[in-house]
């Protein structure tokens, strides 16, 4: 799980870096529900760098990261972050789903390997990733970084992804 913990660590990385670059602009959106409360969140791009990005960690190794906040800039609160790791153009498990109701990085939710979901679309061209797909499950309250998931305590998510991804590699 610490590892995990670390992993959505950065998503929160990833955006603080986007906050301290000029010309934030508003780009894709992941759409769906929180406990049956429809939402909207915001993909962020600027200046060749985006929330919603893919590296080639080795030859046939994508890791795609794509991170959505609530309003049309950095904010934590609120924001939702998938995770999806592929090799030879199959995903490897499910998802890493994280969900921040806060303004902090704790307490968060997040998946444990159940929830249903389908990557429908990875298409690499170049710099550029399309990537789609679906994702249904609870997720489960982590208090703390020393904190296992409570899965007694959990949110219902419903995510809908359509997105271009940036290349960091």
């Amino acid at each position: 799980m610490h590892g995990t913990v670390r992993t959505r660590y950065g998503f929160a990385l990833t955006g603080a870096a986007l906050l301290a670059l000029p010309g934030l602009a508003v780009a894709d959106t992941l759409e769906g529900a929180i406990d049956d409360e429809g939402r909207q969140w915001y993909i962020l791009k600027a200046d060749g760098e985006s929330t919603a990005n893919f590296s080639e960690h080795m030859p046939g190794m994508l890791g795609i990261n794509i991170q959505g906040h609530a309003e049309d800039h950095f904010v934590v609160e609120g924001s939702i972050a998938v995770s999806i790791t592929m090799m030879d153009g199959k995903p490897i498990g499910g998802p890493e789903v994280s969900y921040f109701p806060d303004a902090g990085m704790f307490p968060m939710y997040t998946s444990t390997g159940d929830g249903e979901w389908h990557l429908e679309t990875v298409e690499v061209d170049g710099d550029t990733a399309t990537v789609t797909g679906t994702y249904s499950g609870q997720l489960a309250l982590v208090e703390s970084m020393q904190d296992e998931a409570d899965t007694e305590n959990t949110v219902a998510v419903d995510l809908r992804f359509d997105v271009t991804a940036l290349r960091t590699d």
